[in-house]
């Protein structure tokens, strides 16, 4: 799948090789090269056309990313997109608590857009922020 995002065209397959070349010569005396942010985006926007199995590669890529995915998973939530959304969800849940900041400064923003703030209440749940017992009645509901 190949598709274009700021005029550039990225495909999976590129940024699959460039994730395994990053990890295969990892060495600290010899910097990684971060991955486009342009292939970033263009993994989040592929979610809006994948089905259930290139939406499970997608989110495993993007767990690769890590850290550098961190603020445009986050920015991602706010998608009209289901699969956008809950997948980005998912993916700073396996990312882990290093993405808590960042969703948390997000959640500020988006606190009172009751299409945003459940979603982000979830992953803060999921991430181990603290959440009060109102807060997680509303989201068993609200994802049940």
């Amino acid at each position: 799948m190949s598709l274009a995002v700021n005029n550039a065209v990225h495909n999976l397959e590129e940024i699959k090789l460039q994730l395994i070349h990053n990890n295969a010569f990892a060495d600290p005396d010899r910097p990684q090269k971060p991955l486009p942010q342009e292939s970033i985006h263009y993994l989040i926007k592929a979610l809006e056309y994948t089905d259930a199995a290139f939406t499970s590669e997608v989110e495993t890529l993007l767990v690769q990313v890590g850290q550098e995915a961190i603020p445009f998973l986050v920015e991602a939530l706010a998608s009209q997109n289901t699969n956008i959304r809950s997948t980005c969800a998912m993916v700073l849940i396996r990312i882990g608590r290093s993405s808590l900041a960042a969703v948390q400064r997000f959640y500020d923003q988006y606190r009172n857009d009751a299409n945003v703030n459940w979603v982000v209440e979830f992953v803060l749940a999921e991430l181990g922020a603290p959440v009060s017992k109102a807060t997680q009645a509303d989201l068993l509901e609200k994802v049940s």
